[in-house]
């Protein structure tokens, strides 16, 4: 029996073309990423709703990222369609593909990227806070504070820059030391006890 399956694994490894870099994909993904760039560079901030609400950073996101998308998916399927760059095989599936299959591709293609981009917009600003707070030594400082949120932004503001001496003294507030040590040394496996 293992040896029918080890058969069966040599047969299929052996009958596969190696694979080799498609560099038309590799064309649409550094295209997607270029375009969001350009898009997220040059019209920021810009898109509102009917209302003249703007947009959430998040949603601004999504639609660069869908446009990206759709323009990079036009590029390889003319790519596809018109050169002999890139594998005969997705050439083929591009020539012989359906109704169906190009609105599948595309509706794929875009909402998958406008999610990527999206959701990395969105997560992006509140992780870069929370990382500025941890790393500068804020949240050790602020901790009890009656107004936290104040206290924070102050000790942003105050303290905005994170020197690579003092950068582990910054999680100190994390384990309880006492006057003879310090964070560094704790970290280090030279605490005095």
């Amino acid at each position: 029996d293992i040896d029918e399956d080890e058969e069966e694994f040599d047969v299929a490894t052996t009958d596969e073309n190696p694979v080799l870099l498609d560099y038309v994909e590799l064309f649409a993904d550094i295209t997607k990423w270029l375009e969001y760039d350009v898009l997220i560079n040059n019209y920021r901030g810009i898109l509102a709703l009917p209302n003249g609400m703007m947009l959430s950073s998040g949603w601004e996101s999504a639609i660069f990222g869908l446009l990206a998308a759709l323009s990079s998916q036009l590029y390889t399927d003319v790519l596809y369609l018109y050169s002999d760059f890139g594998s005969p095989m997705k050439r083929d599936q591009t020539l012989n593909r359906s109704i169906e299959g190009w609105a599948s591709v595309y509706a794929t293609k875009c909402l998958s990227a406008a999610t990527l981009f999206g959701v990395y917009e969105a997560v992006r600003a509140p992780t870069s806070r929370l990382v500025s707070q941890l790393v500068s030594g804020g949240v050790g400082g602020c901790v009890g504070s009656k107004d936290y949120d104040l206290c924070m932004e102050t000790y942003l503001i105050d303290n905005s820059g994170v020197s690579a001496t003092n950068w582990a003294d910054s999680f100190s507030w994390i384990i309880p030391l006492n006057d003879q040590e310090s964070f560094e040394s704790f970290v280090r496996g030279a605490a005095v006890s």
